[in-house]
């Protein structure tokens, strides 16, 4: 039978390996809204991310207006962290982003009691 300290050193790299600090999904490129209504393009600057957006069918809502901002990941929690903006009204709330799968995201958004949800996926087109 092993120790404690032995079955503790043997597990601790695997505890604590790269692949557990990274997110599942690549967030950089383009991505359309399971909805269809908006395609953004998400990028990185200075180790955050960002979402312009590309393309609309809302009213209101102009190309290049900055969606995200300021996403940063947080291991711990396995998403990242951010601000959303509403482009139509330009209202802030917090939000978190958590990679489903390689090719799909969801953004999750609270501001007081509400909270909305939006799927995004990995855009074919680019």
């Amino acid at each position: 039978m092993l120790s404690p300290l032995i079955a503790v050193a043997l597990l601790a790299p695997a505890l604590a390996s790269p692949q557990s600090q990274k997110p599942a999904c690549e967030l950089g490129g383009q991505w359309t809204r399971n909805d269809h209504i908006q395609t953004i393009e998400v990028y990185s600057e200075d180790g955050r991310w960002f979402a312009r957006l590309l393309s609309s069918s809302e009213k209101g809502e102009t190309p290049g207006f900055v969606l995200f901002r300021d996403f940063v990941y947080d291991p711990q929690k396995r998403a990242f962290k951010g601000t959303v903006i509403v482009p139509t009204s330009g209202l802030r709330a917090t939000a978190e982003l958590t990679c489903l799968d390689e090719t799909t995201f969801k953004v999750t958004a609270h501001k007081f009691f509400i909270t909305k949800s939006f799927v995004f996926d990995r855009s074919t087109h680019r």
